[in-house]
């Protein structure tokens, strides 16, 4: 690596890096300035460009990933929010720690993998964190409702308990409940209680591969 670009590299990134403080702060504020977006954007990409010239892989990959979110911005095809600019100062403070490596004579280490896929599905328009929004299976609560199948009481009635156990346990992703149920005779075809229909509404799908691989045909469209 050649000493004098080193130097040259680190005066110069070094000021754009502190100016990005300053603007990223001040985006926080002004989210909908087209300049401070721009000047975020040159900044990063400056910044790439001679850690490119040095061959810093690390520092490339994390500022093109704040680079590319920064270029959505500034376009118009995404919008700032809390989140985003979470993910974008977290990029900023591994650019820093990866800075001050170059400067003590260190190769910097990789940013998180986590951090550059976030980034790149926040420039691509998608929430990034956990999508933990499976909770709405409090729906099925009435556990109970698993012994319909030895009553053989009118037949009538047998059929309209079974199809809700099926509903139950499909909800609930009990395949062997599904499979026991199937086998012992339960109607599978009323309206839109059929096991079916129930499976694809909770998307459990092996529950319908099952009720397909042992030939029972369903008529409901799901």
């Amino acid at each position: 690596m050649d000493e004098e670009i080193l130097q040259d590299f680190i005066v110069e990134a070094g000021e754009i890096i502190e100016n990005l403080n300053e603007q990223l702060v001040q985006i926080e504020k002004t989210p909908d300035d087209k300049d401070l977006l721009n000047a975020i954007f040159r900044g990063f990409h400056t910044v790439k460009g001679g850690a490119g010239f040095l061959q810093l892989t690390s520092l490339v990959e994390v500022c093109h990933a704040a680079e590319s979110l920064f270029d959505e911005l500034r376009n118009g095809r995404i919008s700032m929010s809390p989140d985003l600019m979470d993910a974008v100062l977290q990029a900023y403070d591994e650019i820093t720690t990866m800075f001050d490596s170059v400067k003590n004579g260190d190769v910097p280490d990789d940013a998180p993998s986590e951090l550059i896929d976030r980034l790149h599905a926040l420039a691509q328009g998608s929430a990034s964190a956990a999508p933990a929004q499976e909770t709405p299976k409090e729906e099925p609560k009435p556990e109970p409702k698993e012994e319909p199948k030895v009553e053989p009481v009118a037949e009538e009635t047998a059929e309209a308990q079974d199809d809700s156990a099926i509903i139950l346990a499909s909800a609930l992703g009990h395949l062997d409940i599904v499979k026991y149920l199937v086998i012992n005779g339960a109607n599978i075809f009323a309206q839109d209680q059929c096991a079916i229909y129930a499976a694809s509404q909770y998307k459990q799908y092996h529950i319908i591969d099952f009720i397909e691989s042992i030939g029972l045909i369903y008529l409901n469209n799901y």
